[in-house]
């Protein structure tokens, strides 16, 4: 058996394992089979296994660190758009989504860009519940005041999100 066989194997062990107990949260099981798929080079299998992490641990500190590492660069600029590139290219996982919004949020808060930051988390305002608490209370951290969506900055939302 050669190794893509082994992963192959294990991964297909892992999938009847999930199937076989629906319902059930296993962050190891679940680090496992993402770990797996990325070793494959399946980039959508391994984030669907990070969504579903994200699901059930809101910013998970070990998956936001290696999506962060996959969007990766010297210049901090490119870095915050290779992960809103993360959300471009994989719409369908709303958690990644969420959680890779937030942290480009805070990204270009960190930087000074407030006005970006703040349209950033507005787009989270209405995603998953416990994201959008955490977008709306960094928000109000950012500007003092209550998260509204009334009055997002139209042109920068819209530019944040996935075409």
């Amino acid at each position: 058996m050669n190794e893509s066989q082994v992963i192959g194997s294990k991964i297909t062990q892992l999938e009847n394992w999930f199937r076989q107990h629906p319902g059930n949260y296993d962050p190891i099981k679940r680090d496992e089979l993402r770990t797996l798929y990325s070793t494959l080079g399946d980039e959508t299998k391994s984030l669907e296994q990070s969504d579903i992490i994200l699901a059930n641990q809101v910013s998970d500190g070990k998956t936001m660190q290696l999506l962060s590492e996959s969007a990766s660069d010297n210049d901090g600029a490119m870095n915050v758009m290779s992960l809103l590139g993360i959300t471009k290219r994989f719409p369908q996982f709303e958690y990644v989504r969420a959680a890779v919004r937030i942290r480009a949020a805070d990204l270009f808060a960190a930087n000074g860009q407030t006005k970006v930051a703040l349209a950033t988390y507005q787009l989270v305002f209405n995603g998953p519940a416990n994201y959008a608490r955490l977008a709306k209370e960094k928000y109000r951290n950012l500007t003092g005041s209550k998260a509204s969506a009334a009055n997002p900055d139209v042109k920068l939302v819209k530019a944040l999100r996935p075409k």
